[in-house]
């Protein structure tokens, strides 16, 4: 993981941005993918996202521009910069989505949820060339191409998927049953799984994703973690870490893409396959992060059982 800049390097840095010169800047909790702070000016709020080292942000700038173009409601890019000199990486500055995150709010209501369905097929609508995490060396990118030329090569590497478990089973996160009905599972369904045409997924879509306020929906933010994979990637993350709200964002999403009621074996799987590999960096990278009631285990155990 790249090393989080201070804050005391952010105050000096902020006021080389037009508008910006004498915004409050404040930390914004704990976040993997993007750093971030937000910024206080003239009453209004706005959050700074910072790229990783070597990383260029052009791709999630396209990907706001595009989505809402689409109708999709997320933050507007309010100032961008590729490389800047006072902290040696790229920067986003985003206007705000009012209200709190879905789970935050006492007003919210399901419609929230089947709203950012609708919404969340949208981001889905997005065509993408190859499968797999996007270039973020590009500066200007027109597109969002992924580094695999198959979804194959990006998901189902059999020596990379037997790498991982092997991991975690030698750091006892799983247990030898578990690896065993593990690569079964795979094994028994990787050759018919069609994971048809590449789209743009969000990355890791839950309902800290979905801001409402007075019980509406407001819009989808965090867009650090997109890559190019199958239409069933984000409803797979959803449907692991919120089960309770899945059947409510799925039937909202059906209005605008129809891919079926029958697709949850499909759903499902993609799970697995990725919910497994986020499990096994988490471990590598955030061990805090993973107790013995994970969402990711509890979904493992369930379906494996």
């Amino acid at each position: 993981m790249d090393k989080k800049l201070d804050i005391t390097d952010i105050q000096p840095f902020i006021t080389t941005i037009l508008g910006f010169e004498s915004c409050i800047v404040c930390e914004v909790g704990d976040h993997v993918s993007t750093e971030v702070y937000k910024l206080l000016q003239d009453n209004k709020v706005y959050y700074l996202r910072i790229a990783g080292e070597g990383e260029d942000i052009a791709s999630e700038a396209l990907a706001h521009r595009l989505l809402l173009e689409k109708g999709v409601k997320v933050p507007r890019i309010v100032a961008y910069g590729d490389n800047n000199n006072a902290i040696k990486r790229s920067y986003l500055v985003t206007s705000e989505i009012a209200g709190l995150p879905y789970q935050k709010d006492p007003a919210a209501n399901s419609k929230v949820v089947f709203d950012a369905g609708k919404q969340l097929a949208l981001i889905n609508t997005i065509p993408t060339t190859n499968f797999g995490w996007i270039d973020r060396t590009v500066t200007n990118p027109k597109e969002f191409v992924g580094c695999y030329h198959t979804y194959t090569e990006f998901a189902l590497n059999p020596r990379r998927i037997k790498s991982m478990v092997d991991d975690l089973l030698n750091l006892e996160i799983i247990s030898k049953s578990l690896a065993t009905k593990y690569l079964k599972y795979i094994e028994n369904r990787k050759d018919s799984f069609d994971p048809g045409e590449p789209c743009l997924a969000h990355g890791d879509f839950d309902s800290s994703h979905i801001f409402s306020k007075d019980s509406k929906y407001q819009g989808i933010i965090d867009f650090g973690d997109i890559r190019c994979t199958s239409i069933y990637h984000d409803l797979a993350h959803f449907y692991v870490y919120e089960k309770d709200d899945f059947q409510t964002l799925f039937e909202g999403y059906l209005t605008v893409t129809d891919i079926g009621l029958n697709c949850i074996d499909k759903i499902r799987f993609e799970a697995m396959l990725f919910e497994f590999g986020r499990l096994w960096w988490m471990v590598k990278n955030i061990p805090d992060h993973v107790g013995n009631n994970h969402p990711i285990l509890n979904f493992l155990k369930s379906v494996l059982s």
